[in-house]
């Protein structure tokens, strides 16, 4: 028997049918939108979801809810996801895999699994003290950003300067470029004297396109795929994300085989979930006053766990202790982090990888 979600489809035919509806305006926009608040679901999950409940804005389990205090509605069915557990192996123990012989995941010795997880709109809070959850609005406008748009960026010179930590190329200002930005060899030149909101934007999309070009060789692709991710990003961090459309992305995917589409999503969401692990450990560092000269400090337990199935050498990280190697999938499920990695790792690899 196939396994259906509420709308009565199976998994297989609601993936099908959000694949084709994927780069139309509103659902590309949703499909963005849903991924700056819920980084960590794939691409083919995001799809799911959105065909099961097309307004969804936050999921996750019964368990994580009821932490939040909040308990699912009487009546409200679950959103059927795939999860990946990976099977027990008799040597718990044994040390990760060299980089020269990762695997890939959902490779030997994992599975999926489907579960349930529930949006926001489905639960309400346990006190019953309860402001109603506001929906997913579509957006206004057709082109895909704004010509440099104006305004100013709450902690902008906070987040500048996370921003020019987590790029893999050095960023400097200069007046004498004409364009934003101009990528060199080695540095990245941003257009002195644009507002907060365009700086900020236009320092996030070039560290996009940095990341994603080993992913998208051509120009367009790379160029729509970079955008996305700056949308997601922007939205993430609660920067003014009006004037997106995706008239340019919803061009790209008319007419190309799901498999090149699957591909173009996976890339953005893994992209971005990499972006923001990255802004994520810089400030974990600070706060925390952890020098991230050799290791690369993260907190996500989900990404630890990803790198370790790749062979990657995680530690586990205790202020003012250094770093404690992490030699079993046991040790690394039983903390809560933070982690870290050598910085030459992190940032050489790439955002596939994480």
């Amino acid at each position: 028997m196939k396994d259906k979600g509420p709308t009565g489809k199976s998994m297989s035919e609601m993936l099908e049918e959000g694949l084709n509806n994927a780069f139309s305006t509103d659902y590309y926009h949703r499909f963005l939108s849903f991924v700056a608040g819920n980084p960590n679901y794939s691409y083919r999950n995001v799809i799911l979801i959105l065909q099961q409940c097309p307004h969804a804005r936050k999921t996750q389990g019964v368990r994580a809810w009821n932490k939040e205090g909040r308990i699912i509605k009487a009546g409200e069915k679950g959103l059927r996801i795939n999860a990946l557990f990976e099977k027990v192996k008799e040597q718990e123990d044994k040390p990760p895999l060299p980089p020269s012989k990762r695997k890939l995941e959902g490779g030997e010795g994992s599975r999926f699994r489907r579960i349930s997880v529930f949006d926001i709109s489905q639960t309400r809070s346990m006190d019953g003290d309860d402001a109603q959850q506001p929906l997913y609005l579509a957006p206004g406008g057709n082109a895909l950003d704004v010509a440099r748009p104006e305004g100013d960026v709450p902690g902008y010179d906070e987040l500048l300067r996370d921003l020019r930590e987590a790029t893999p190329l050095p960023i400097v200002f200069s007046d004498s470029v004409e364009e934003d930005a101009s990528a060199m060899l080695f540095e990245t030149v941003i257009k002195k004297g644009m507002s907060q909101l365009h700086t900020i934007r236009t320092v996030i999309f070039q560290i996009s396109l940095i990341w994603l070009r080993a992913h998208c060789p051509d120009q367009k692709l790379l160029q729509a795929a970079a955008r996305s991710v700056t949308f997601i990003i922007s939205r993430h961090l609660g920067i003014d994300t009006s004037g997106f459309g995706f008239c340019e992305v919803a061009e790209y995917g008319a007419g190309q085989e799901n498999v090149d589409r699957e591909e173009f999503l996976d890339a953005i969401q893994k992209t971005a979930l990499y972006f923001i692990d990255t802004l994520d450990g810089i400030r974990k560092a600070r706060q925390i006053r952890y020098a991230t000269r050799e290791y690369f400090l993260f907190a996500s337990k989900k990404t630890a766990m990803r790198l370790f199935r790749q062979g990657y050498l995680v530690y586990l990280v205790y202020p003012d202790e250094g770093e404690l190697l992490v030699m079993s999938k046991k040790d690394l499920e039983q903390d809560e982090g933070p982690f870290a990695v050598p910085r030459g790792d992190w940032f050489g690899a790439t955002p596939m990888a994480a």
